[in-house]
């Protein structure tokens, strides 16, 4: 039955460096067809969410399967749904090229994750033990038991080029002191992308990224109007506190289902509006108020903002102006 196109990218990886050196993007109305060449049950993995890594064999077949002229040779081959926000990005990602940006002094920081009962998981810490014992790298790392698993492990190392075994020190300060009450902010995510090599303008692309949706940055992404008087107070405060809202309640909405349209159609409307701002909190400190399942809008006690001010992420963003 088809369900409209869904895109997926194709990843041939390099034996050596594990990191994806030719890749392709296809799409596909025939999801069905999509699961027998992957051999997925449609109850396991319906829209095909998953990441899959495949055989040459595989890939060979799943190429013949939809035409798709993807010349990977013997290499094995990663499938997974095309993201977006991949395309949208101005610069190359480290992830999944760590190992070569390493060795080329270009990454000076990466940490990997390894299950003990995952081959992908380990021919890939393989790949970089190889250069660790070549004097090439440095390698520090913790493990962590996984209950619920007998003998079941997850590994954490943490690598830099030799000379940038600093940085590793450096991080494990900046996410001690994170602190209980406001978590990761964006400045705890500034210094690591800075510890990790990342340069000033991609760092500021990636937080204004992360700053538009919801995260594990900087928690939900809210927007609600304000008035002009309350536009005021918000700059007056550098952008750092909601205003005082009169009435019981200041009613706000997912970030994501508010389009530039609706709140440019409900500036013309009303009056009262003067703008649109958004502003970024942990969910956690919410979910005793409102269900946040849903998209919204929501009706917040405005007696406690003083209480969400002290817990924003970010700066309060003004979106939408008269």
């Amino acid at each position: 039955m088809s369900t409209g196109n869904s895109a997926f990218i194709l990843y041939a990886i390099d034996d050596d460096l594990a990191y994806p050196c030719l890749a392709t993007r296809f799409e596909t109305d025939d999801l069905a067809k999509l699961r027998r060449a992957l051999s997925i049950d449609e109850g396991e993995d319906p829209s095909i969410e998953g990441i899959y890594t495949l055989s040459s064999h595989e890939a060979a077949s799943l190429c013949e399967a939809f035409s798709l002229n993807f010349d990977h040779g013997q290499r094995n081959v990663v499938l997974f749904k095309d993201n977006e926000k991949w395309a949208s990005c101005p610069y190359l990602f480290h992830t999944g090229y760590e190992l070569p940006l390493l060795l080329q002094g270009r990454k000076k920081l990466a940490f990997m994750h390894y299950e003990s009962h995952n081959d992908d998981s380990q021919k890939l810490k393989a790949r970089f033990d190889h250069y660790v014992a070549e004097g090439m790298l440095h390698a520090e790392g913790e493990i962590f038991d996984v209950g619920g698993t007998p003998n079941r492990r997850i590994e954490t190392v943490y690598y830099t080029p030799k000379g940038e075994e600093w940085r590793i020190r450096a991080l494990m300060l900046i996410r001690s002191n994170s602190g209980p009450a406001r978590g990761w902010t964006e400045i705890h995510e500034r210094l690591e992308g800075t510890l990790m090599g990342y340069e000033d303008w991609q760092n500021d692309w990636w937080l204004e990224y992360c700053a538009r949706g919801d995260g594990i940055i900087y928690g939900m992404s809210l927007r609600c109007t304000v008035t002009k008087a309350g536009y005021e107070w918000i700059i007056h405060s550098g952008n750092r506190a909601l205003p005082p809202i009169d009435g019981a309640n200041l009613t706000v909405h997912q970030s994501y289902s508010l389009s530039d349209e609706d709140m440019q159609l409900a500036l013309r409307n009303n009056p009262d509006i003067d703008a649109f701002v958004q502003f970024n909190i942990a969910g956690r400190h919410l979910m005793h108020l409102t269900d946040l399942k849903k998209s919204g809008p929501f009706d917040i006690p405005t007696s406690m903002i003083p209480e969400i001010n002290r817990k924003l992420t970010r700066p309060i963003r003004i979106v939408a102006q008269r």
